[in-house]
């Protein structure tokens, strides 16, 4: 059954046809007619589909001839001059009768009694019956070197974003940045014992049973494959002892998992099936049904989670080739792979995922896709184009990388990760053909002194200066608007790094680590290095960049923004030294009328003492170095300063938290400074790291070229 929907772009009633080819197994067109579909000379057989409105839902129920294992499906108009647009990816899915809910049932069903149903539905020739409870073999759905030879992408993930990091230690089990916690010998499976939503979908995931079958041998398969078998049972279908199980990130992972310890029996010297081993290879398939659902219905189309998904099913589509739905799971999962990463990262390398962390996790998938897709003729052209914008994105990311190795923390930031280690891995592992390209080799070569990134497609500005010591410096700001339920309000944000160590921070902070309260803080504008107009949080929109110079010895990124609304005209500007032992962040707010104020906002590392110096100046400290933290005023009137640290009084208005790496929230310093005026006000502050830098910078201040830039804000004129 396909559904979709058609948008109209004319007043004037139109019709669309969906051109409907079947095929046998050799790929061979069967010619028509077809049960129940209407024949034209020139067109074949077709579905007629009136538009009579500016949107139409429609449904294929199609019904296919008995020779049938595939169909093809074309739209086109009746005519020429109209236009329509099909919005994809279309839905699809199978018959009521081999859904996921009609073969659990209303009780609580295990995984082989859903194999059984699913499978006599199929009128499957597979003896089934009672013996999935007795001598049943995984041969009937799979081969013996199918399964040894299972591709799976969530371990190749999971390699190149962590190394060797160990899941499995002498204390118990590791996930994440938390502690080892032990083990039981038989889980509830309703275990939480850090209360953190990010640890049980780990948990969940069941991906460190592939570190237990690795690490603890000759017992270690056994006891992976009874654990499985016990999460199995412990989860019938619709009533999980833990709802977050039931999470699509946490059913991919858990999927593959569950395939490649099938994988490590079939290449076992002396594999054995067990009760078990037969409960997994049922729980597999009933996987890979409930993966199918999700990504016909686009449950979370256009996100990583749908692209995780995507993968997981592939992977179990070729390991079940013997399964009638395997070439169903197949062409989905090929179809929606192909059209989620067209829609998260476009021809010139550009990501509509905000987190730069997250970019490069779909850079790595997309890498690892690559390869397993090969020299498939069937997806050629898919994987060259991918394989292209993802040169492209990957070009991006290496030049915002920090000297330590991170990544801007933008948008979702998790902790425990080194993404110059990874890219490493990435590149050494699945990207080698991409080292060629000149332009990302200068980028990986990291070359020292000055480096400066200015791009609006990007979504960052930033600049380093690097020379092979401990001293480097880095700043980064943030033009992406929030464009999905995982970002940030952090527009405008920045970050800076002197001395080879963090000042100004953010955040941070994965939404899988915090609910309620903290997420909401977390989230929030005001949780970010931003400044707030009359009090007022960020809304929908983005940031641009107005301008761009390289003066001598100093860069200028001249931002505009829309999102503070309407009722704001918004400008940023930062200054920044080659050095960057000094930078200057200004801000410029204008109404039609009435007053005007704007409170900005500086998170420090947790590291860093903050205090007011007197009325002209703050400081930060950390060891024996001094941050000076200087109001400027060009516009309007200086309101004061203040800190914050750890204010929860009233949730909506917390302040002065960052990220713990464990999920929750800790203290940190945050910086307030504040101007006001009528119509317009425009002020900032300088961070210098020495009197030298102060003045350097209070001088470049008064020159004629930057009283130039900022005399193009609005309301403003040289002086």
């Amino acid at each position: 059954m396909i559904r979709g929907q058609i948008i109209n772009e004319s007043l004037a009633p139109e019709g669309v046809l969906a051109r409907i080819v079947y095929r046998n197994a050799k790929g061979e067109e069967l010619p028509p007619p077809y049960p129940e579909l209407p024949v034209a000379p020139e067109v074949g057989a077709f579905v007629d589909i009136p538009v009579h409105r500016q949107a139409r839902r429609f449904t294929l129920d199609l019904i296919p001839p008995a020779e049938a294992t595939r169909v093809e499906i074309g739209f086109r108009t009746w005519h020429a001059e109209t236009r329509v647009e099909l919005v994809t990816p279309l839905e699809v899915s199978l018959e009521d009768d081999l859904t996921l809910e009609a073969n659990s049932g209303d009780d609580r069903s295990n995984a082989p009694t859903f194999l059984k149903r699913i499978t006599e539905k199929l009128n499957s020739t597979t003896p089934l019956g009672e013996q999935m409870h007795d001598g049943a073999q995984p041969g009937w759905f799979t081969t013996s070197d199918a399964l040894a030879t299972a591709f799976t992408f969530r371990d190749k993930l999971d390699a190149v974003q962590h190394g060797r990091k160990a899941a499995i230690t002498e204390n118990g089990l590791a996930l994440g940045s938390f502690p080892s916690w032990p083990l039981p010998d038989e889980p509830q499976w309703t275990e939480d014992p850090f209360q953190s939503l990010a640890w049980r979908l780990e948990f969940h995931s069941l991906t460190w049973l592939r570190k237990l079958a690795e690490s603890r041998a000759p017992t270690g398969l056994s006891h992976a494959i009874d654990l499985a078998a016990s999460w199995s049972r412990a989860n019938p279908w619709g009533h999980p002892s833990d709802p977050l199980s039931a999470h699509p990130q946490a059913l991919s992972a858990r999927a593959e998992t569950l395939l490649s310890l099938l994988s490590s029996v079939a290449k076992a010297p002396r594999s054995t099936t067990s009760e078990n081993h037969l409960t997994i290879l049922a729980e597999t398939v009933r996987h890979a049904v409930a993966l199918a659902e999700v990504l016909g219905q686009n449950v979370f189309s256009h996100s990583s989670v749908h692209l995780h998904a995507a993968c997981a099913l592939l992977a179990l589509s070729r390991a079940f080739s013997r399964l009638p739905l395997a070439e169903y799971w197949n062409s989905l999962a090929l179809i929606h792979l192909s059209d989620g990463f067209k829609q998260l990262i476009d021809e010139n390398g550009t990501f509509t995922e905000q987190s730069p962390h997250f970019q490069l996790e779909l850079v790595s998938l997309g890498l690892i896709l690559a390869r397993h897709l090969g020299e498939m003729p069937e997806t050629r052209e898919f994987r060259d184009d991918l394989t292209e914008r993802l040169r492209k994105g990957l070009q991006t990311l290496v030049a915002v990388t920090d000297p330590s190795g991170s990544l801007p923390p933008f948008g979702d930031a998790p902790y425990g990760f080194h993404h110059a280690s990874w890219l490493r891995r990435l590149l050494s592992g699945y990207g080698t053909s991409l080292l060629s390209d000149p332009e990302l080799a200068t980028e990986l070569s990291y070359p020292t002194g000055k480096k400066v990134l200015a791009s609006t497609r990007a979504g960052l500005i930033a600049a380093r200066h690097y020379d092979h010591d401990a001293r480097w410096s880095y700043f980064c700001a943030s033009l992406s608007g929030r464009f999905n339920e995982r970002g940030h309000h952090d527009c405008t944000s920045f970050v800076y790094a002197t001395g080879g160590a963090p000042w100004i921070v953010d955040p941070r902070g994965s939404t899988l680590h915090e609910t309620g309260t903290p997420r909401q803080y977390l989230t929030a504008s005001r949780a970010h290095n931003v400044a707030l107009p009359d009090g007022r949080e960020q809304l929908a929109g983005l940031a641009w960049i107005e301008a761009f110079e390289e003066l001598d010895g100093a860069s200028i990124f001249h931002l505009g923004s829309t999102v503070y609304g309407p009722l704001y005209e918004h400008h940023r500007v930062f200054i920044t030294l080659d050095k960057l032992d000094a930078i200057a962040v200004l801000d410029h707010f204008a109404t039609r009328s009435g007053p005007i104020s704007f409170e900005g906002l500086l998170h420090f590392d947790p590291a860093i003492v903050v205090a007011i110096a007197n009325a002209g100046m703050g400081a930060a400290y950390r060891k024996n170095e001094k941050l000076r933290i200087i109001p400027y005023r060009r516009t309007g009137h200086f309101s004061g300063m203040g800190i914050e640290i750890g204010r929860n009084d009233v949730p909506a208005s917390a302040q002065g938290f960052v990220a713990r790496p464990s999920g929750g929230l800790q203290p940190a310093n945050v910086f307030r400074y504040g101007f006001s005026g009528q119509g317009t006000v425009c002020g900032g502050v300088l961070l210098t790291t020495s009197d030298q830098a102060a003045d350097s910078l209070s001088r470049l201040l008064e020159t004629d070229a930057v009283r130039a830039i900022l005399a193009r804000l609005p309301g403003e004129s040289a002086r």
